[in-house]
């Protein structure tokens, strides 16, 4: 491995532990993980009506995606979350993940630009962090 590759690694090693960390502080949202997004279920999150602070609003994306619908409805078409700490614990995580993936895509972009591509390739560096 060259220079750069260990670099990327340590990176990747880095992004792994403070998703798992964070992950792991989660007390009222549990998502599950697959191909490097995270899943939460539509019927533990929302309901179809509530109060207007409830009503869900797009906060960013951050890899966090709502799988399935209520009523015909998905989050977009006007759901309301359950209670205010679950709103607040979605909408942290969502914001948590974006930061942490700009982050990621700007450390490895650096390493880069100042020591040249990896190698071996990046999935393989992911997938051994």
């Amino acid at each position: 491995m060259n220079y750069s590759a260990q670099q990327i690694q340590h990176v990747y090693k880095k992004v792994k532990q403070d998703k798992s960390n964070h992950l792991s502080n989660l007390k009222l949202i549990k998502p599950k993980e697959a191909h490097g997004n995270l899943f939460l279920k539509v019927d533990d999150i929302f309901n179809s009506d509530g109060d207007d602070s409830l009503k869900y609003s797009v906060v960013g994306y951050g890899g966090v995606n709502f799988l399935g619908n209520l009523n015909g409805k998905v989050p977009t078409q006007g759901l309301y979350y359950k209670n205010a700490d679950i709103k607040h614990e979605v909408e942290k995580l969502i914001r948590f993940m974006e930061i942490l993936e700009s982050d990621l895509r700007a450390a490895v972009k650096y390493i880069q630009d100042q020591h040249g591509k990896p190698n071996p390739q990046h999935a393989i560096l992911w997938q051994t962090a």
